[in-house]
C-alpha cells in the first residue's frame, strides 16, 4: 500500500478568521418549560432587539424567534459542545434528576413515559436553571455558536464558516503585496539619495501626520479642559453644600467634620488648578499658532492689515494668559492656606491636649523629660512646616505683582497699537476721500473733453457740408492784382538769396586737432567738398562775432618756426577723423571757430610749455639743482599689477600664521517692508511676553500640586 503523505492538504478546509464575529450585539431571551406530552424540555429563544426594531419600522427582516424540543441526553450533548468552547460553563449547567434504570417494569409498561420522576417544583427549578445556563452561554461563547448548536440549520449553511479558495488565494497574494510594499518603503527610507518625487510624497505624508498630531493635541487639550471644568464645578457644589450644613450644627459637633471640609477644599483647589493649567496650555498653543501665521505671511496686497490683526490677537491672547496665570497663583495660594489652616488646627489641638501624670512620679524628672520632649516634639515640626508655607505664600505674592506689572505693560502696548491702527484707518479714509475727489475730477475732465470733441466733430461736419455745397463757385482775379502778387514774390526771393550769400562769404578759420595749420574755408567750399568732418577742440574761447564784408582785413603771415624741442614721449595714436555727411554749413551743428591770430598765439603757448617741460640735458639739470631752481622728489617704486594670491598665502604660512576655517554666509536677500514689519512686531510681542516665559516656567510650574 502506498503511504499517504503527511503534509497533504486533502480533506482540509480553511476556516474564516472571523467566522463567529458578531457585528452587532443583540439581547436574547430564553424560555424553558417541560413538555408533558413529549416528555422533553421545550426551549424557545427570542431576539428582543430585533423584535423592537421590527415594531418600530414595521418591516419583516431576519428571523427573531427559535424553538426546539430536547431530551436530557440532548441537553447533555449540547452542554459538552459548549463547555468544549468555553470551559467556564462547566459549573453553570443545572443538575438534572437521575433517570430510572432502563430494565424496570415501568419502562417496559410505558416506553414513551419519562425515565425519571420528580415534582413540579423541581421541574420548574431545572427549567429556570437551564434559562440561566443558556444566558451565560450567550455571554461566554457568543450568540452565533449557541444558536447554531441549539437550532442547527441546513448543512449548506456551514459553508459560511469556510474560506472561498479563490478569495483565500487572493487574500494571500494581497498580503504578500502589502509586505513587499512595506519592505520597499523601509529600504527607500534607509537610502539617502531619494528622488524628487519620493521626497515630495514623503513630505506630503509628514505634513499630513503633523496636521493630524496637532488636531489630536488640540482635541486632547479641549477634553482635558472640559473634564477639569466639570470636576471643579462638582467639588465647588459639594463644598457649598457642606458649608450650608455646617450652619445647622453646633461648634463641637461640626469640629468632627472639619478634616473632611479641609480635604474637600484642597481637592477643589487642585482640580481648579489643573483646569487653569490646561487652559494655559491651550492659550500657549494659540499664541504659537499666531506666531506661525505671522511668519508665513506672503507679500500680498492685504498683508500689512493681516499683520496688524494678528498682532492685536496676540496681545489679547497674552492678556488672557496673564489672567489665567493670576488665577493659577490664586488657587496655589488657596492650597497653601488650606494646608496652613490644617497645621494651625493641629498645633492648637496639641496645645490644648491635657496630660495626666502619676502622683508618685518626681516633678524634677518630669520637668527634664518635658524639656527633652519639647525640643523634638511634633509641634516644632508643625511650626517649621508652617514657616515654609508662609515663605511660599510670599513668593506667590511677589510673582503676582510681577504678572500685574507685565500685564499693564501689555495693555499699554495694545492700546498704542490700537491707536496706531485707528490713525492708519483715518489716513486711509482721508486718502480714499481725496482719491475719490481726484477720480471724480478726472471723470468730469474726461466728460468735458468728450463734449469738446463731439462739438469739434460737429463743427467739422458742418464745414465739410458747407465746402461741398460751395465747390461750383470760383473767384475771378484781375491781371493787375496777379502782376503785383508775382512781383512781391520775386522781391522776397531775391532778398532772401542776398542775405544768405552775405552770411556765407565771411572767411573763417577752423582749428583742426590733428596738428594741421588753419585753412580758410568758405561756405561754397564747404558745400562742394564732402567726406571730411572737423571735431571742435574741447577748451577754446568762443568765436568772434561775424563782421561785415568790407571791414575784414587780410591775415598777417605766420611767425618763423622755433627750433625743434627734444622729442617728447610717444603719445597714444589719435582716432581718425570721422566722415562728414553731405550737408550745407547752415545745417551742420555749431562748431568752435577762431581767427588766424588767436590760433597762432595758442600754438606758440603750447610749444613754449612743451619746450620748458622737456628741454635741458643732465648737466643743465645738475646746474639748476645747485642754483636751487629745481628740487628732486622721491619717486615710489610702482607695485606690480598682478599679485599671486598663492605666493602671499604661502609666505604667511611660512611666517607662522595659522589658518582658520571661514564659513561663507549665504547671500541674504534684501528685506522688504513686510519682513521688517514682521520683525518689529515680533520684537514688540517678545518684549511683553518673552521675559515672563522662562521665569514663570522655572518658578510657578512645579509638581507639588499635580498629585
Amino acid at each position: 500500500m502506498e503511504c499517504e503523505r503527511l503534509d497533504s492538504l486533502d480533506g482540509w478546509v480553511a476556516v474564516r478568521p472571523n467566522a463567529f464575529e458578531e457585528p452587532e450585539k443583540y439581547k436574547l431571551g430564553f424560555i424553558v418549560a417541560w413538555n408533558q406530552v413529549e416528555s422533553m424540555f421545550a426551549v424557545t429563544c427570542h431576539n428582543r432587539t430585533l423584535q423592537r426594531q421590527k415594531r418600530r419600522e414595521g418591516e419583516a427582516g431576519e428571523q427573531s424567534s427559535w424553538a426546539g424540543l430536547y431530551s436530557v441526553q440532548d441537553l447533555d450533548s449540547i452542554h459538552r459542545q459548549l463547555s468544549s468552547v468555553c470551559s467556564s460553563l462547566e459549573p453553570c449547567f443545572p443538575h438534572l434528576p437521575a433517570p430510572s434504570p432502563a430494565g424496570s417494569l415501568w419502562a417496559l409498561l410505558f416506553p414513551g413515559a419519562p425515565c425519571w420522576e420528580c415534582g413540579p417544583e423541581e421541574l420548574d427549578a431545572v427549567c429556570r436553571g437551564l434559562e440561566r445556563y443558556f444566558g451565560a452561554a450567550i455571554e461566554q461563547c457568543g450568540r452565533k455558536i449557541v444558536l447554531d448548536v441549539l437550532f442547527p440549520e441546513d448543512e449548506d449553511d456551514t459553508e459560511q464558516y469556510f474560506e472561498n479558495l479563490h478569495e483565500f488565494h487572493k487574500k494571500s497574494l494581497e498580503e504578500q503585496v502589502t509586505r513587499a510594499k512595506e519592505e520597499l518603503r523601509r529600504k527607500s527610507l534607509e537610502l539617502d539619495d531619494l528622488g524628487p518625487k519620493r521626497i515630495e510624497a514623503l513630505q506630503k505624508e509628514v505634513d499630513k501626520w503633523d496636521a493630524r498630531a496637532e488636531e489630536a493635541v488640540c482635541s486632547i487639550q479641549n477634553i482635558t479642559v472640559s473634564y477639569f471644568k466639570e470636576t471643579s464645578k462638582a467639588l465647588a457644589a459639594m463644598q457649598k453644600q457642606m458649608e450650608q450644613d455646617g450652619m445647622r450644627f453646633g461648634h463641637t459637633t461640626w469640629a468632627s467634620a472639619l478634616p473632611r471640609l479641609e480635604k474637600l477644599k484642597s481637592m477643589l483647589a487642585k482640580e481648579t488648578l489643573q483646569y487653569m493649567r490646561s487652559k494655559e496650555l491651550c492659550l500657549n498653543q494659540k499664541r504659537a499658532e499666531i506666531k506661525r501665521n505671522m511668519e508665513s505671511l506672503s507679500d500680498t496686497e492685504g498683508a500689512m492689515m493681516r499683520l496688524d490683526e494678528l498682532e492685536l490677537q496676540y496681545y489679547e491672547t497674552q492678556l488672557e494668559l496673564y489672567d489665567v496665570q493670576c488665577e493659577i497663583l490664586k488657587y496655589e495660594e488657596m492650597l497653601l492656606i488650606a494646608e496652613l489652616d490644617t497645621l494651625r488646627r493641629q498645633m492648637k489641638e496639641k496645645q490644648e491636649e491635657v496630660l495626666y501624670y502619676d502622683t508618685c512620679e518626681d516633678p524634677q524628672e518630669l520637668q527634664v523629660y518635658e524639656e527633652s520632649q519639647t525640643q523634638c516634639s511634633v509641634s516644632m515640626k508643625l511650626k517649621k512646616k508652617a514657616q515654609q508655607l508662609e515663605t511660599k505664600r510670599g513668593n506667590i505674592c511677589a510673582r503676582r505683582a510681577l504678572l500685574r506689572s507685565k500685564k499693564d505693560q501689555c495693555v499699554e502696548t495694545q492700546e498704542l497699537k490700537l491707536k496706531q491702527s485707528e490713525e492708519m484707518q483715518k489716513r486711509l479714509h482721508q486718502h480714499h476721500s481725496v482719491q475719490m475727489k481726484r477720480d471724480k475730477k478726472r471723470e468730469e475732465e474726461k466728460k468735458k473733453k468728450e463734449w469738446v470733441g463731439q462739438e469739434r466733430q460737429k463743427t467739422l461736419q458742418r464745414l465739410k457740408s458747407f465746402k461741398h455745397k460751395s465747390e461750383s463757385q470760383f473767384v475771378l482775379k484781375s491781371s493787375r492784382t496777379q502782376s503785383s502778387i508775382s512781383s512781391l514774390q520775386h522781391a522776397k526771393a531775391t532778398q532772401a538769396s542776398k542775405k544768405t550769400s552775405g552770411q556765407d562769404d565771411v572767411p573763417v578759420k577752423i582749428f583742426l586737432p590733428n596738428g594741421g595749420g588753419p585753412e580758410p574755408r568758405s561756405s561754397s567750399d564747404g558745400a562742394d567738398r564732402t567726406g571730411q568732418h572737423f571735431l571742435p577742440p574741447p577748451t577754446l574761447p568762443p568765436p568772434p562775432p561775424s563782421l561785415p564784408l568790407p571791414t575784414l582785413l587780410p591775415t598777417p603771415p605766420p611767425p618763423p618756426p622755433l627750433p625743434p624741442p627734444p622729442p617728447p614721449p610717444p603719445a597714444p595714436p589719435m582716432a581718425p577723423p570721422l566722415p562728414l555727411a553731405v550737408q550745407n554749413l547752415r545745417h551742420i551743428e555749431p562748431q568752435m571757430l577762431i581767427c588766424d591770430e588767436v590760433a597762432q598765439d595758442i600754438t606758440a603757448i603750447t610749444l613754449k610749455k612743451s619746450s620748458n617741460q622737456y628741454s635741458g640735458s643732465m648737466e643743465e639739470v645738475l646746474a639748476s639743482l645747485k642754483r636751487g631752481e629745481n628740487l628732486l622728489r622721491k619717486v615710489e617704486q610702482p607695485q606690480p599689477d598682478v599679485i599671486d594670491v598663492r605666493d602671499t598665502i604661502l609666505s604667511a604660512i611660512r611666517q607662522g600664521v595659522k589658518l582658520r576655517k571661514v564659513h561663507r554666509e549665504a547671500n541674504k536677500k534684501p528685506e522688504n517692508e513686510l519682513e521688517r514689519s514682521i520683525k518689529a512686531a515680533m520684537k514688540r510681542m517678545k518684549k511683553v511676553s518673552a521675559d515672563s516665559e522662562d521665569e514663570e516656567k522655572s518658578e510657578y510650574i512645579s509638581g507639588e500640586w499635580d498629585n
